[in-house]
């Protein structure tokens, strides 16, 4: 039995041997391919002597805030170095309202307006129980004329209510996804919401 276990390992041995040899001898050897010339007929260190580079003015104090809106414009034709704020129609900025706590400022904003938001949301949620249960009532009455003169316009009143409030609550999103994009472009932080939105 040892013999067999010997001669199968000196096998395996031999094989594991050979194939990287044969591996090494069979790949080509790759050819160099000669460097392309230099078009403009001298260094990196030349090309980049006679640039000039483009610095934002030194008396700036506002970050450059760029966000979707202005991204675009920002990056046609030429390099970007600077944005200037443009103010704001639908919402007052924050130097207008004599605010000295910008965060403070925004997160109320932002507060109140999730709190409209989730007012919405709690309503949608009473009201879908309701037409719910009005549903089953309506499938469980036997009587034709109930159903039709009583529960059927409850149901359609309620029915009705929930599209308007479905209206409201989208443009409340929006209102919501606006006011975040006016809290950006006024310089407002990312992080400033984060435990606020979630």
């Amino acid at each position: 039995m040892t013999l067999v276990r010997r001669c199968i390992v000196f096998f395996f041995g031999v094989i594991g041997t050979l194939i990287p040899a044969v591996a090494l001898c069979s790949s080509p050897s790759p050819t160099p391919n000669p460097t392309p010339p230099n078009k403009s007929g001298g260094s990196l260190s030349e090309y980049a002597r006679g640039r000039t580079l483009q610095r934002p003015s030194i008396n700036r104090k506002e970050p450059i805030v760029i966000t979707d809106d202005n991204l675009k414009d920002l990056g046609e034709g030429t390099e970007l170095t600077s944005v200037t704020q443009q103010p704001s129609n639908s919402v007052e900025s924050v130097d207008d309202a004599g605010v000295t706590d910008p965060r403070a400022f925004w997160r109320a904003k932002v507060t109140e307006t999730l709190e409209e938001i989730r007012i919405l949301e709690a309503d949608a949620g009473v009201l879908e129980r309701e037409i719910s249960d009005l549903w089953k009532l309506f499938y469980a009455c036997d009587e034709p004329d109930e159903r039709e003169k009583e529960i059927r316009p409850r149901l359609m009143q309620r029915i009705q209510k929930g599209t308007i409030l479905r209206r409201k609550f989208e443009v409340a999103r929006s209102d919501f996804d606006d006011l975040l994009a006016e809290a950006r472009r006024n310089g407002a932080l990312p992080g400033w919401f984060r435990d606020l939105v979630k």
